[in-house]
């Protein structure tokens, strides 16, 4: 009769460890994460018709920043991937989906909201 306890019991405890193992996996799985090879992606992401944008757009040319430093902009107004990939980015830096907007620019780990903030970015790297 005892072996029969213990023997219930070990088979009880494997099941749970098999349940939260499986349950911490899929977790994990789920979260966002930074690939390692993106940490140096710099992106863009613009509207065309967002005067915010346009801002950033005017700073980005009338400064050669794209012959200073390599970055990437995308158009999300009219293009869905790159809105999916706006919207998994902004996941990434936390930012409340409602609460996504462009100009927003994201360096591989942090997101930049609004043209002030994409400009400030432009100019530390640049000087």
């Amino acid at each position: 009769m005892n072996k029969k306890i213990i023997f219930i019991a070990l088979a009880l405890l494997i099941v749970i460890l098999i349940i939260f193992g499986v349950y911490f996996w899929q977790t994990k799985k789920s979260s966002p994460k930074i690939d390692n090879n993106i940490r140096s992606e710099i992106i863009f992401y613009y509207g065309e018709g967002c005067s915010y944008c346009e801002n950033v757009e005017k700073y980005i040319k009338e400064n050669k920043i794209s012959e200073k430093i390599s970055f990437e902009s995308k158009e999300v107004f009219k293009n869905k991937k790159n809105t999916d990939d706006l919207v998994d980015k902004a996941e990434i830096c936390k930012i409340d989906y409602a609460s996504i907007s462009v100009p927003l620019l994201f360096d591989g780990s942090k997101c930049y909201e609004g043209d002030e903030n994409i400009i400030k970015f432009f100019k530390t790297k640049t000087e």
